[in-house]
């Protein structure tokens, strides 16, 4: 019996270790592992702000004078889990309880820094599962070695222009996608890698979130925004729709219109005064002569 109750003893302790252990494992996973800083310090960060023009309609309820506020919200999420992509090269968090953590920290820390009113902080809530690994979530997507793994066989059957047109994307996506055409030409390429992810992940049409993207459209511009730089003007503007793109080409080529008619105006001018000079001298070759 002593023999018995000293395994018992010794059962009981290894069972509580046990139990120990795991509970500081999923402690150590509930806590939220992203990194809000970069975010927080972009240069860009304050343009959001222009969302939240609130009005109140009586005392109880506050409505935005703009539909787009909680887009933005969701978006600036977003763009930290692309920092989160860069960092860990995992697009979701670890699951939904880690997922919940972050969220929270982002409404509770993040957005009340930046100068979110409460009430937005409040009315604009981002769903954790959206954002947190799962086997049913994105097709099982996880890591970046899961995107190529599930894309890979359906990239294999492109030919032709589909295919080059797929591995020139990241060309046209990789730099400064501030300007208008450069973002135009990078989600116009981006648009053959979303339909080989389309493909791959399969159907998505019972999906109706109005403010958080389907799981291709996520992928897709978190991939987009790890290779542009995740807190970039150019990832902020052409792949989040935080602000306007600012169509400096525009600008650029009215510039050079304007130049090119100044250059045909002087041109004219000289012409003009070559004819009134040849004119001039035929004037007086013709006096002489009659002379």
């Amino acid at each position: 019996m002593t023999i018995m109750k000293a395994l018992s003893v010794v059962f009981y302790f290894y069972a509580m270790i046990c139990l120990i252990s795991l509970a500081a494992a999923d402690d150590a996973t509930a806590k939220c592992r992203m990194n809000f800083e970069p975010l927080k310090k972009a240069k860009w960060i304050k343009s959001t702000l222009n969302c939240t023009n609130f009005q109140s309609n009586n005392e109880t309820s506050i409505i935005p004078y703009k539909p787009d506020c909680c887009q933005i919200v969701k978006s600036l999420f977003t763009t930290a889990l692309a920092r989160h992509l860069s960092d860990t090269q995992h697009f979701f968090l670890h699951n939904i309880t880690t997922s919940k953590s972050c969220v929270q920290e982002f409404q509770s820390k993040v957005l009340t820094s930046l100068g979110f009113p409460q009430h937005v902080v409040s009315s604009c809530t981002v769903d954790p599962s959206h954002f947190a690994a799962s086997p049913h979530h994105c097709a099982g997507i996880k890591t970046l070695d899961d995107l190529h793994a599930k894309i890979n066989p359906v990239r294999d059957r492109l030919d032709g222009n589909a295919l080059i047109n797929f591995y020139t994307f990241e060309d046209y996506c990789d730099g400064n996608i501030y300007e208008t055409h450069d973002c135009f030409m990078c989600r116009t390429r981006a648009q053959y890698f979303q339909d080989v992810l389309d493909t791959a992940i399969g159907d998505e049409s019972n999906y109706h979130d109005p403010y958080t993207p389907r799981c291709s459209q996520l992928l897709r511009d978190l991939y987009l925004a790890r290779l542009n730089g995740p807190e970039s003007y150019g990832a902020a503007s052409c792949i989040f729709n935080l602000f306007e793109t600012p169509n400096h080409s525009v600008i650029l080529l009215t510039v050079v219109c304007v130049e090119i008619i100044i250059g045909l105006i002087i041109l004219c001018t000289e012409d003009v005064n070559r004819v009134i000079k040849n004119k001039g001298k035929n004037s007086k070759a013709e006096s002489t002569a009659a002379k």
